[in-house]
């Protein structure tokens, strides 16, 4: 089934928008680009301290088939990687180069293949959704199998850029507050 990408923005900015709760608005989106996108994952990642022992992936929110580990607090990052994978990561994958990467073969880096067995099963679009120094901020929309995601797929993942980032810039605020509380 085909939309206008103008319609499309306007209904996943509903949805991803719908909720406080980072989650749920997730699934709701989740539910809704099913219809016009394959998907059977849909999360958004946040990495950061980018800095001399490695980084850290967070998972801010996702919905769908658990393709990546998830820690039982969402304070805590879903997976550490060292600085020498994390640099090769980087050279293999420079998405700051440009904000969008698909990846419809299973033609991802060794290390990638370390941290996450069984990617390779899996075509997936991934989108920058804003960073900033230290951060970089991602969404992931996985399907099973190969040769999944095309032109008409990317432009609709374009168009909803602004909504996600937004919905990412709240959720970072409120892992922090977290952080903070914590502390206290």
């Amino acid at each position: 089934m085909k939309i206008s990408k103008e319609e499309f923005f306007r209904e996943v900015a509903l949805r991803i928008h719908s909720s406080l709760d980072l989650s749920e608005a997730i699934k709701e989106t989740f539910n809704y680009m099913k219809n016009y996108i394959p998907v059977d994952m849909l999360g958004m990642y946040l990495i950061t301290d980018f800095g001399k022992n490695g980084i850290k992936v967070f998972s801010v929110a996702d919905y769908g088939q658990r393709l990546f580990p998830e820690p039982a607090n969402p304070s805590d990052p879903m997976h550490w990687i060292n600085r020498e994978d994390a640099d090769i990561l980087e050279s293999c994958d420079p998405l700051l180069k440009g904000y969008i990467k698909v990846e419809n073969n299973g033609n991802f880096p060794l290390p990638l293949l370390k941290i996450f067995p069984g990617i390779n099963q899996y075509s997936i679009l991934r989108m920058s959704i804003g960073y900033g120094d230290p951060k970089e901020c991602s969404l992931v929309v996985a399907k099973e199998g190969r040769n999944i995601y095309n032109e008409y797929h990317i432009e609709l993942m374009k168009s909803v850029r602004e909504p996600f980032s937004i919905a990412m810039s709240n959720a970072i605020r409120y892992l922090e507050l977290l952080k903070l509380k914590e502390q206290l």
